[in-house]
């Protein structure tokens, strides 16, 4: 019996762990980290502030925490720039074949970053962090925006023409990382022109076949395969 109690307590702690867990990213995302009062954070959680304090010490914790969850799934956004590498390796310099390297990728930024319900308000601190950068910038620097450049840099640099000034590399790589952060922001306008009710399962694949197509033409590929 007492163990029983034991898994329940630790079950509810884990689930309350959870809850501060979204409602925060949601908070953060929406009004940044000084935007949130602990006030508000409990009252929207629904716990006192010494569940707060007793999961993640502080309003500074829970960041952290929050942070951290955006690193661990970074790799399912950004593939590791060796397989990228990889990728381009075997497309072996054929144009079309390096279009479908780009659509493949930036079908994979779509679904990773639109497409998937619990990266939306992550996407969004991480917009906000780039605007306007707290205490964990640098973490966030080094453990999720360093590799995704890096990653992303790799795909623009294999598939511009040999000789393509690295600044050029560089402004091409933040281009199509804008073109997707605007249509996180831009949500809300962009789903009502088009008549959608909000980013489904249909509506992200239409999104990632129209803007992989697309990011092939920025990139001097064949949109069309052939």
């Amino acid at each position: 019996m007492e163990r029983e109690r034991i898994r329940s307590r630790r079950e509810q702690g884990e689930e309350t762990r959870k809850v501060l867990l979204e409602v925060g990213a949601r908070l953060f995302g929406t009004t940044g980290f000084h935007g949130v009062s602990m006030r508000q954070l409990v009252s929207e959680a629904g716990v006192n502030l010494s569940t707060v304090n007793y999961h993640f010490g502080s309003k500074a914790g829970l960041y952290r925490a929050i942070i951290e969850t955006i690193i661990a799934v970074q790799p399912e956004i950004f593939p590791a720039e060796e397989y990228v590498l990889t990728r381009l390796k075997d497309a072996d310099n054929d144009p079309v074949k390096q279009a479908e390297c780009v659509k493949w990728y930036v079908g994979r930024m779509v679904r990773g970053l639109i497409g998937n319900p619990d990266h939306v308000w992550p996407a969004f601190i991480i917009s906000r962090e780039l605007a306007q950068p707290s205490e964990e910038f640098a973490f966030l620097l080094d453990e999720f925006f360093n590799p995704s450049f890096h990653s992303l840099r790799a795909l623009v640099s294999g598939v511009l023409p040999e000789g393509t000034e690295p600044e050029e590399v560089v402004i091409t790589v933040h281009g199509i990382i804008g073109m997707l952060v605007k249509f996180l922001e831009g949500r809300d306008l962009i789903t009502q022109r088009l008549g959608w009710d909000g980013y489904g399962p249909a509506e992200v694949e239409k999104l990632a076949s129209v803007l992989s197509k697309r990011a092939a033409g920025y990139l001097g590929l064949p949109m069309e395969s052939v």
